[in-house]
């Protein structure tokens, strides 16, 4: 089954291409560490409100500008191919979206899933204690492995793109092996098997194509 994971921003964004790196005078500099990121490495990259890198070997390098941060964005799955349509069509996208955006420190950058609908109270001390009770939970985290020419965060999102994410599983349990919802379908998903196959980036969405094999019973 060939899914799309896809990562949608909440307005219509337009960054700056990065620039070309100027050319080395004859003396020998020493790499910087994004430059050491993508040396030796067959990269294919495509850029739009952030910068994606896919390697030969599957694994995606994100660049994430500082304007994106805590910006909210949506983020679904949708089947391109499949080898069973009784598990979900073509087409079919998930229906309960999760919210989530990303923070950073001065080592990490991390995604957090948006819950529950926002609080007002009447005073400042009510509405800092209802804020700290309702903080919304991490669900990924990474290492910052460099920041980009024009200080975006650079970091590996191979893992978070890979995840498994049970609310937007790209499985219709309404369609057929599932009976119209009658019958439970369970399906256990081959980690091993997944594998990251293209990437796209716009102005206002990501795309990441990703291969998942599944065991029904």
């Amino acid at each position: 089954m060939k899914i799309k994971n896809i990562l949608l921003s909440a307005a219509v964004l337009s960054f700056a291409f990065l620039p070309a790196f100027a050319a080395k005078d004859k003396e020998t500099k020493e790499e910087s560490r994004y430059e050491k990121l993508f040396k030796d490495k067959k990269i294919r990259t495509t850029e739009g409100f952030v910068k994606l890198h896919l390697s030969d070997d599957g694994d995606v390098i994100m660049e994430l500008p500082k304007a994106m941060i805590d910006r909210e964005m949506i983020m679904t799955t949708t089947i391109e191919e499949t080898s069973n349509g009784e598990n979900g069509a073509i087409g079919f996208t998930t229906p309960t979206p999760i919210l989530i955006s990303f923070s950073a420190t001065d080592t990490l950058v991390l995604v957090h899933e948006i819950r529950g609908a926002k609080f007002k109270a009447e005073n400042e001390n009510l509405q800092a204690v209802l804020e700290r009770s309702n903080t919304n939970p991490v669900i990924a985290t990474f290492p910052i492995k460099a920041m980009s020419p024009d200080s975006s965060y650079t970091f590996d999102a191979t893992s978070f793109f890979k995840k498994q994410i049970k609310k937007i599983e790209p499985v219709d349990p309404l369609y057929a092996n599932g009976a119209g919802g009658l019958l439970s379908l369970e399906l256990e998903r081959k980690d091993e098997y997944t594998f990251i196959k293209d990437i796209k980036a716009f102005e206002n969405n990501v795309s990441i194509y990703r291969y998942d094999t599944y065991k029904a019973s």
